[in-house]
């Protein structure tokens, strides 16, 4: 069961309206209905706990972001396959400037044969498209119209917070009172943990089929830039950096990459990298 706790933080002002930035987050996956949230406790129970190994491109200026996932249940989008011309096949990073490649050790909690179009939220936990995790998006539609405590769409939800406000109206509390802030935030809170209690059925429930779209190794020739595996409770073996960064790295850079790895930190061009990678068994498709 998701705790109220878990889900009330610090926030700020949207519009009229006052929730916590993780609410607001969270708010938008439930009410679009679209999205699953995946998490290590409930994903052990679905697929298990699998050992796996990949690889993690990222920036000097990711470096203690990185360190602080080290060993936590904090997810880490990694791959073990590329296409050789594309971003991750060339040691740059997708979102980040790339340049330092870590071989990476973990706990799977998802992949799949291609970017899995995943996104995280300030817990840790990652939010799928329902098509990728269940091969059919209308499954959490279905179940959400069936669940009394989760509304269908912002519209439900919207009457749902007009109701509260009526309630402190009839006390005498004004829309802008804290009274009423803190009551709405409650509300969000609850349709959040009901979400997340509703879709943790539906993975249990339909286990076979999560397996098989998210844990189980793609058999499919390489048809997209680069496939996604999402680990947690990972720890750095080797590193891979780029000479192009490398030049360029402060003292305190270098030893905070240093206190990361267990193993050998190489240094070398493009190429030297794609050998690398490939002797580690990840694979760059020509």
């Amino acid at each position: 069961m998701i705790k109220l706790k878990d889900l009330l933080l610090e926030g700020e002002y949207i519009g009229d309206k006052w929730y916590p930035k993780h609410t607001q987050e969270a708010l938008r996956y439930v009410l679009s209905q679209v999205d699953v949230p995946i998490y290590p406790k409930i994903m052990s129970k679905v697929i298990g706990k699998l050992p796996i190994t990949a690889f993690h491109v990222t920036g000097v200026s990711y470096l203690d972001g990185v360190k602080h996932m080290l060993g936590t249940k904090k997810s880490m989008s990694t791959f073990n396959r590329a296409s050789a011309s594309n971003l991750l096949g060339k040691g740059k990073g997708i979102w980040t400037e790339g340049g330092i490649i870590l071989q990476v050790e973990g706990t799977l909690l998802a992949k799949s044969f291609k970017d899995l179009g995943s996104a995280p939220d300030k817990t840790g936990r990652r939010w799928l498209p329902a098509l990728h995790v269940f091969g059919d998006k209308m499954i959490v539609k279905s179940a959400a119209k069936k669940d009394k405590n989760v509304p269908n769409d912002s519209w439900a939800f919207r009457d749902m917070e007009n109701e509260v406000e009526e309630e402190w109206e009839a006390k005498g509390k004004q829309p802008w009172d804290k009274e009423v802030e803190d009551g709405k935030n409650k509300l969000a809170s609850k349709v959040i943990a009901a979400y997340i209690d509703m879709t943790n059925k539906l993975l249990i429930k339909h286990k076979k089929l999560v397996q098989k779209n998210l844990a189980s190794p793609a058999n499919k020739n390489q048809i997209y830039s680069w496939n996604e595996i999402m680990i947690y409770n990972a720890k750095v073996k080797d590193a891979f950096v780029l000479n192009r960064v490398g030049n360029k790295f402060t003292d305190k850079e270098r030893k905070s990459l240093e206190s990361m790895v267990s193993g050998k930190i190489t240094y070398g061009t493009p190429t030297k990298y794609r050998k690398w990678l490939t002797d580690r068994k990840g694979i760059l498709d020509e």
